[in-house]
Formats: C-alpha cells, sequence, structure tokens
C-alpha cells in the first residue's frame, strides 16, 4: 500500500517545472515534456516499488496537465 506523502510533486521534481507555469512558452511546455517523458523512461527500467510507480503517475500526469494547459490544477498535486 502506498503511503501517504505530503507534497509529492518535491520528492518527483517537479517544483522547478511549476515554478513559472502559468508564463510557459510553447517552447517551455515542450522542454518540460520532453524532460518529464525522459524521467518515465528512466523509471521504467528500474524495478518497481510503490515509490517508483507514484512517481510514473505523477509524472504522466503532470504530462497531461502540461499539454492541455491546465496548470491550475497543480494545487491539488499539492494538496494531496
Amino acid at each position: 500500500m502506498l503511503k501517504e506523502r505530503k507534497h509529492p510533486e518535491k520528492r518527483a521534481g517537479l517544483c522547478g517545472i511549476w515554478g513559472t507555469s502559468k508564463g510557459f512558452s510553447e517552447e517551455a511546455k515542450k522542454k518540460a515534456i520532453k524532460k518529464l517523458s525522459s524521467k518515465i523512461s528512466e523509471l521504467s527500467r528500474e524495478k518497481l516499488t510503490p515509490e517508483t510507480l507514484q512517481k510514473l503517475g505523477l509524472y504522466a500526469f503532470a504530462i497531461e496537465l502540461i499539454k492541455r494547459n491546465e496548470f491550475d490544477r497543480v494545487k491539488e498535486i499539492k494538496e494531496l
């Protein structure tokens, strides 16, 4: 069972991406998606653990938020 964690986005390294999310240019969004996709690729090669699985899900969710320009939903992550 996954442990409840306060601010999982910090552990997953998303804070830098969210720092200027409201002002993301198309180039910045592409760069963020590329970086997150790379992290997913790296993690998918590691042994599957609850923490790894949590990070994979968080990265995938972040990519979808970026693609849909739903940066205001970040607060949902921060409230977990």
